[in-house]
């Protein structure tokens, strides 16, 4: 059974579509957009990486990243 998890955290979504992971569906509610990911035990030990300061991504490709999902962030209507 596969399982979802939806993530608000806007660094760790960039972090996880930098390396290469994509959401499998985006919303908004309110004005919190919430990214759905299919979720696994490699995703789990990312998040725990990205939270505890310990993950390495390239600089640039987050940066452009980031910039891309802020981008797709404003274009959704409410």
């Amino acid at each position: 059974m596969k399982k979802f998890k939806e993530i608000s955290d806007l660094g760790l979504i960039t972090a996880f579509m930098t390396l290469g992971y994509s959401p499998m569906d985006r919303h908004k509610i309110n004005k919190k957009v919430l990214f759905s990911f299919e979720w696994d035990e490699e995703m789990q030990r990312i998040e725990g990486a990205f939270f505890n300061n310990r993950l390495d991504v390239d600089a640039r490709t987050y940066q452009t990243t980031m910039k891309a999902i802020k981008n797709s962030i404003y274009q959704m209507e409410d």
